[in-house]
């Protein structure tokens, strides 16, 4: 877990000071809280796989095409208020 913690802080440009253990969650999301401002955040990277990586070699596979986090209050997925 603190290696996944680790590409997450690093796709995301934050440091994460814990993370929400939701059920709901989908693929490539992260509810966190960060480092800094002590706020919860919707975390999402997009990563480069393989059909991606044979489109372009300047990319490779695990690669980060974009990021986005959201300032949030509750989870969106379970609904429990956060902080």
């Amino acid at each position: 877990m603190e290696e996944d913690i680790k590409t997450w802080e690093y796709n995301l440009h934050c440091e994460i000071a814990s993370v929400h253990e939701c059920e709901r969650l989908v693929d490539n999301v992260l509810v966190f809280q960060d480092k800094e401002d002590q706020e919860y955040y919707l975390g999402t990277a997009w990563l480069a796989d393989e059909e991606d990586a044979a489109n372009d070699s300047s990319i490779s596979v695990g690669e980060c095409l974009s990021s986005c986090i959201l300032p949030i209050v509750f989870c969106p997925f379970c609904g429990e208020k956060l902080g």
